[in-house]
């Protein structure tokens, strides 16, 4: 299913698409316990999605010595209480990540990163918007119905993501999740190459 994917993309990406079990075994990108984590880690950031759709700025924490954190304590207690949140920056979480990344890098010659949106249930995300790359989104966890726009903001595609399925949504178009319970999914911008490039090699300065 991935095969057939990446060839309809190197064809043409105008059309929004829908694919059912792209992924076998999602778990391996982001569960619970690595959404976790990342509240520990300073290489990526949290963005929170408030319960109207609007995106809700992290407070920081300002260390001396230690440059600036984002207040962690503020970003459990919101999505505890109904927010949505996006960690950004997650291409390069871990192996299963980065090689993902990699492989639609290679297969569809752009650069790309990988952000994780969850929620618990009664959670938002954005009302309807536009991003400025191609995206690809992956269920991770739970059932969400997704809509994705025409330019006149009619219904083109209208899909529930069960975990393992995905859907393309090209640059410029229209698209809204409507999440109905705890969910978990991967966003994979997509951009020309030409912009940035990221180091997917694998490196180690392992003695062993």
């Amino acid at each position: 299913m991935r095969m057939k994917m990446w060839t309809e993309l190197c064809g043409s990406r105008d059309t929004p698409l829908y694919y059912s079990s792209l992924i076998s075994d999602p778990s391996q990108y982001v569960s619970w316990d690595d959404v976790d984590e990342c509240l520990y880690r300073t290489d990526m950031n949290w963005q929170l999605i408030s319960p109207d759709g609007i995106k809700d700025e992290v407070p920081m924490f300002i260390s001396a010595w230690y440059g600036d954190y984002q207040e962690t304590r503020y970003i459990t207690h919101k999505v505890k209480n109904g927010y949505g949140f996006v960690i950004t920056k997650y291409g390069r979480y871990n192996r299963c990540t980065n090689n993902l990344c990699r492989e639609i890098e290679n297969t569809l010659d752009v650069t790309s990163d990988l952000h994780i949106y969850g929620g618990h249930t009664g959670s938002h995300s954005f009302k309807p918007h536009q991003d400025e790359t191609e995206n690809i989104i992956i269920q991770i966890e739970g059932k969400t119905p997704w809509v994705v726009f025409d330019d006149k903001l009619n219904p083109e595609l209208n899909v529930t993501l069960c975990p393992g399925d995905a859907i393309f949504i090209p640059k410029g178009w229209y698209h809204q999740a409507k999440p109905s319970g705890t969910r978990l999914s991967m966003s994979i911008a997509m951009f020309d190459k030409s912009r940035i490039t990221i180091d997917r090699d694998h490196l180690t300065i392992n003695p062993n």
